[in-house]
């Protein structure tokens, strides 16, 4: 019997999808240039911080896995989490 696949434990802790169809398009403008912001000036924490602050319902468990997480993973993340604020803010241009 196979088992069932179990969630990435990013997307346990991360709503980001979810938050961004609920800000308004000014805060995601000022979401993504204070993320490339921590991308040009990294601090772990102040990032974790920051993701967890406005893109999960349950920070504090977005805080403790994203700690779990390296320094290049969190970048990663950054970089997914403004891709998806692009492709809303584009989304909503065409509307």
């Amino acid at each position: 019997m196979v088992a069932p696949p179990t969630p990435d434990t990013k997307s346990v802790a991360l709503d980001s999808e979810d938050f961004i169809s609920q800000m308004t398009t000014e805060k995601l403008r000022l979401a993504k240039a204070e993320m490339e912001d921590y991308l040009d000036e990294f601090e772990r924490e102040f990032a974790i911080s920051y993701i967890a602050g406005n893109f999960s319902a349950n920070t504090h468990l977005c805080v403790v896995i994203l700690r779990g997480k390296s320094d290049d993973e969190i970048r990663d993340i950054i970089n997914e989490i403004i891709v998806l604020i692009d492709a809303e803010i584009a989304l909503r241009r065409k509307k």
